[in-house]
């Protein structure tokens, strides 16, 4: 399988790893295929891979897609709305409802690029 390498090179969640020196060029490439052939995200094979700076790979997802990091170790359990969704579902999408307000629960997911 062929890789563009303008899709890999430009912009992207791909591209920040390159740019911000997590895995060079032939890593991400290397990643890529492998994820594809997995059917995985990007952002999940390279984690699920233990490549040696996940955490730094996860804080440069969250902040290509525009979205926060939750640490879990700092959410009462005890307080989560989780007889709202069906836990097949949360394990199914990996969304953890972290709280309710009025009528919109909100999720904590733990791949940001996986819609």
């Amino acid at each position: 399988m062929t890789i563009s390498h303008t899709a890999l090179d430009s912009s992207g969640f791909a591209a920040r790893l390159v740019h911000n020196h997590l895995l060079s060029q032939a890593q991400v490439e290397q990643a890529y295929r492998e994820a594809h052939a997995h059917r995985q995200s990007l952002v999940r094979y390279v984690v699920s891979a233990a490549y040696p700076n996940s955490g730094q790979i996860v804080v440069a997802a969250a902040t290509e897609c525009g979205v926060p990091l939750l640490n879990l170790d700092a959410v009462d359990r005890a307080k989560l709305p989780l007889n709202l969704v069906d836990e097949k579902l949360v394990r199914k999408h990996r969304a953890l409802p972290i709280f309710r307000r009025g009528k919109r629960l909100f999720l904590a997911v733990s791949d940001p690029t996986d819609y």
